[in-house]
């Protein structure tokens, strides 16, 4: 499930996809971590997002010291969009999706991933310079 607000005022609008690509490796550790782990957790996720094509890669994540509980997670890191194009937690077994509090821009990150055992959600937010 991905969420996109359309901007037709930018020229650049046309080409913001939000499409997230993840190497099979790095999808499989964070997957077998949401299985195993039943608490929330994050993970900080560097790569390249490529406004004109829309599309974010992901290469690989890290592991910032955090607070959790079962429907919390609180990095105690400050997520640094020099280094990393997204945040990706777990719901666990709560289900896949944003909310209110994600929604809200806790992530402030260009891309959002919420995963849990049942499925996983990505938000992508593109800045671009028309706004």
């Amino acid at each position: 499930m991905f969420n996109s607000n359309r901007i037709t005022s930018c020229p650049l609008a046309r080409a913001a996809r939000g499409v997230v690509i993840c190497p099979p490796d790095v999808f499989d550790e964070v997957a077998h971590a949401v299985a195993a782990i039943e608490t929330e957790f994050c993970v900080f996720l560097s790569g390249v997002c490529d406004l004109e094509s829309g599309i974010a890669r992901i290469v690989d994540f890290y592991v910032p010291r955090q607070k959790v509980t079962a429907a919390y997670v609180e990095a105690s890191e400050v997520f640094d969009a020099r280094r990393y194009v997204g945040i990706l937690h777990s719901h666990h077994s709560m289900g896949a999706f944003h909310s209110p509090t994600d929604r809200a821009g806790v992530d402030n990150a260009p891309v959002s991933i919420v995963a849990a055992v049942q499925g996983w959600s990505a938000t992508t937010v593109w800045r671009l310079p028309c706004d």
